[in-house]
C-alpha cells in the first residue's frame, strides 16, 4: 500500500471507529465480501512473561488489558451511498480448531501520554469463547461520493475447554451487510465523486483502500 493510501486509510478507520454506529431496522441482509485466512500463516511470538500470542500478517494486536492477545484485522467495504449501513456481520464460512501449547499472554494495560494508567478493557468475556462473535461494525461515513463502512474481524478466537486453551480459526467467512433508512444527500455526495480530475484519483485510492474493490466500476 502506497504511503499516502495508507495514510488515508488509518484516517478514515480512526474516523470511523470515533464513531458509534446506529442500528437501524435492515431493510436489505446481502453478503458484500468473503474472505480467507491462512493457517499456514499464523504463527506465534512469546512476551516477556514467557506466554504465547498469534500473530498473523495483516492484522493488529487486540490489546485489551487482561483479556488473550489475538490477532484483528479492522477492513473497510465499500456499501451503497442511498441507504445508512444498518449493520455489518460476519458469517463463519468455514472453522478449525488449533492447539495452544503454552498459557495465552493477556494484554497489557494502557498507559496515557499523562501515565495514568488504564486497566479497563472495552469488551467483555463472555462465555467460554472469546470474542463471543467473529466480528463487529464500527462506524461508517461518506468519504468524497463513495460511503465506506468498517467491520473487525478477529481471525481466531479463544475457547476454553476442559483439557485447556484452543484457538478457533477462521479459514473462510462471509461479511453481510444490512441496510438501515433512506440516507439524505446523496446527489451532493455524487457530486463530489464527480469532480473533474479527481475521479480516477479517487478510484485509485479506493482500489487499495477496500476490500471489496470490484465494485468500484459500477458503484453508485
Amino acid at each position: 500500500m502506497h504511503m499516502k493510501s495508507r495514510w488515508i486509510f488509518l484516517t478514515i478507520l480512526a474516523t470511523l471507529v470515533a464513531l458509534s454506529p446506529v442500528q437501524s431496522t435492515a431493510a436489505e441482509n446481502q453478503v458484500i465480501h468473503e474472505g480467507q485466512f491462512h493457517p499456514g500463516d499464523l504463527r506465534w511470538e512469546t512476551d516477556s512473561q514467557g506466554e504465547v500470542f498469534p500473530v498473523l500478517d495483516g492484522t493488529r494486536p487486540l490489546h485489551e488489558p487482561g483479556l488473550p492477545q489475538l490477532p484483528v484485522r479492522d477492513l473497510i467495504l465499500l456499501v451503497p451511498l442511498d441507504t445508512e449501513v444498518g449493520n455489518l456481520w460476519i458469517e463463519p464460512l468455514e472453522t478449525h480448531r488449533e492447539q495452544v501449547k503454552n498459557s495465552l499472554a493477556l494484554g497489557a494495560p494502557h498507559v496515557t501520554d499523562s501515565g495514568e494508567m488504564i486497566t479497563t478493557p472495552s469488551m467483555t468475556r463472555q462465555g467460554e469463547v472469546f470474542p463471543s462473535t467473529w466480528g463487529e461494525f464500527t462506524g461508517s461515513q461518506v468519504w468524497r461520493g463513495y460511503r465506506l463502512a468498517t467491520v473487525r474481524v478477529y481471525p481466531v478466537r479463544e475457547v476454553q475447554t476442559r483439557q485447556g486453551q484452543e484457538l478457533e480459526f477462521l479459514d473462510h467467512f462471509a461479511v453481510h451487510y444490512e441496510s438501515g433508512d433512506p440516507a439524505e444527500g446523496g446527489s451532493i455526495a455524487i457530486s463530489q465523486r464527480l469532480v473533474p480530475g479527481e475521479a480516477r484519483d479517487n478510484a485509485s485510492i479506493l482500489a487499495e483502500l477496500v476490500a471489496n474493490p470490484e465494485v468500484i466500476p459500477g458503484y453508485r
